[in-house]
């Protein structure tokens, strides 16, 4: 079965403008920022209550703690820190999830810290442990063919490989494809 997925939970005017609600159509499960790069537990709350009535999944995706650069920086952190701001993320949206009846099903990072874990064992391992720690029965997305996909099947994750299709929203509110990444 194919999982298509959206990153959302990131910017306030989307969910305002019932954005997410509509992109919740043509998705099976959405990735929510979970503060360290964008988002906070009021739109966490607003984007768990809306996939539970569209029947979306619901994964965490964390990053670094970079708000300023929407964790788009690779930022140099001790493997404890790292461990525990992700671990932090995930736990939180897992805390709202229960809250509100559902079960999270997986966890996606974001931005500079996924495609340093693409490869880079070492943050992939982090990322890895830091899901064990709140729930080693979350599945992990990771790029396809990648180092990530192997490190998170040797600590027993149950892995989903992906390939990317980022596609941004401009002013005039057309889709452009920015990059298409097949593995």
């Amino acid at each position: 079965m194919m999982d298509i997925n959206s990153d959302m939970g990131e910017i306030n005017r989307l969910l305002g403008d019932g954005t997410y609600e509509k992109l919740m159509e043509y998705v099976t499960s959405i990735n929510v920022a979970c503060g360290g790069h964008a988002g906070d537990e009021t739109m966490m709350a607003a984007m768990v209550a809306l996939a539970k009535e569209k029947g979306v999944n619901i994964g965490a995706h964390p990053s670094y703690p970079d708000r300023e650069n929407f964790g788009r920086i690779d930022m140099n952190m001790d493997a404890n820190e790292l461990l525990d701001t992700v671990r932090d993320q995930i736990q939180l949206l897992v805390d709202i999830g229960t809250n509100n009846g559902v079960n999270l099903s997986h966890v996606k990072a974001h931005g500079a810290l996924y495609n340093r874990a693409v490869i880079d064992e070492e943050i992939a391992q982090t990322i890895g442990e830091a899901i064990i720690q709140v729930d080693p029965l979350l599945k992990v997305m990771g790029l396809a063919g990648f180092k990530m996909l192997f490190v998170f099947d040797g600590l027993g994750l149950d892995t989903m490989a992906e390939a990317l299709l980022i596609v941004l929203m401009n002013r005039m509110e057309h889709c452009e494809i920015e990059n298409m990444m097949m593995h």
